[in-house]
């Protein structure tokens, strides 16, 4: 499984930011301070009316540019003051982006689906006659390529035909239209005040740990789809038929699966497996699905997007996040999903 990047449509400059660039109080600030917006016309009506609204303040994270602070807050004299749990792998020496910490949080990408973050723009090489201010997309994709089916032939006989299309299945990450996932959060006057923990810090581990349980949902959800096993077993079979490698099968378990025949149990030196496969728990899905993970994928935006709105006279404000994510199956014989109870 390989990477596909191929240029497409044309988009705007991004002008999302570093988290650790972002000063969210002073975002919150500017949402309680800034003068109400004022709509005066009522659209296709010729009366006109004054509405109010409380402002918005809008800015963007780049996911690939952010990284998470230290999950630890320590005083002067080296003790702890406070710590986020949990820590997604940082520490004062060891700073990783959020895409990554995305990457390490989520049981599928664990289990070795492929995590593809929207690349950024590129500019439209120019021709020399115009000037060119445009920017094109890159879009990633999965690429699964199959063995060249060779035939042993006789003398004279021309060899069988195969095309490029038979070898290689393309399944392309494309953003544009994508399903967009939001949360909105509010923050009341006091919780601004906390000094027992930093904002930004607290914001971007509850966004990375958020979006790894969405990319697990997601892909969960579209592979729970595939049609269940007759018997809650794993058929090994068709997973021979389909040229899996056994050595990179993962189980995921959810809550809901039939445990009844003993599927699922620990192994004497402590891994949990789903019919002798290597399994995780997975709170996001239903059925245990068990699979060679490098046949599927998430597509990731790129960009966060903060929506500050100041709600009430209190000083309270509301956060809005957004972003946008789609599941990519590559190879859905890859995958087996056995029934839940």
């Amino acid at each position: 499984m390989t990477t596909l990047i191929r240029a497409t449509q044309i988009t705007p400059a991004s002008t999302a930011v570093a988290l650790e660039s972002l000063d969210l109080r002073s975002l919150i600030e500017r949402a309680r301070t800034e003068p109400d917006a004022i709509v005066r016309d009522i659209p296709g009506s010729s009366d006109v009316r004054v509405i109010r609204r409380s402002p918005t303040v809008s800015a963007a994270i780049d996911l690939t540019a952010s990284t998470l602070p230290d999950a630890k807050r320590t005083a002067a004299d080296g003790s702890v003051r406070a710590a986020l749990v949990p820590d997604l792998g940082t520490t004062a020496a060891k700073r990783i982006s959020l895409s990554a910490a995305i990457a390490s949080a989520s049981a599928v990408i664990r289990a070795g689906a492929t995590l593809l973050v929207q690349a950024p723009a590129v500019p439209v090489p120019s021709t020399g006659e115009l000037a060119i201010g445009a920017l094109r997309q890159q879009v990633a994709g999965l690429v699964n390529v199959s063995p060249l089916p060779l035939t042993e032939i006789a003398d004279g006989t021309d060899a069988p035909v195969v095309t490029l299309a038979s070898l290689l299945k393309r399944i392309s990450a494309i953003f544009d239209g994508a399903p967009t996932f939001a949360a909105s959060l509010t923050l009341t006057r006091r919780d601004q005040l906390n000094a027992d923990f930093d904002l930004n810090a607290a914001l971007s581990y509850a966004i990375a740990s958020g979006i790894a349980q969405t990319v697990d949902r997601v892909l969960l959800q579209s592979l729970a789809a595939i049609p269940s096993n007759a018997v809650p077993s794993i058929d090994f079979g068709r997973f021979a038929a389909a040229n899996v490698d056994a050595q990179q099968l993962r189980a995921l378990v959810g809550p809901q699966h039939d445990n009844s025949g003993g599927l699922v149990t620990f192994r004497p030196d402590g891994q949990l497996v789903a019919g002798g496969v290597p399994a995780e728990l997975t709170s996001q899905g239903s059925k245990v699905i068990v699979g060679q993970w490098a046949g599927a994928g998430v597509g990731l935006g790129r960009e966060v997007t903060l929506n500050v709105t100041r709600a009430g006279k209190d000083g309270d404000v509301t956060i809005v996040a957004l972003l946008e994510l789609h599941p990519l199956v590559a190879r859905k014989d890859w995958f087996q999903t056995i029934p839940v109870a």
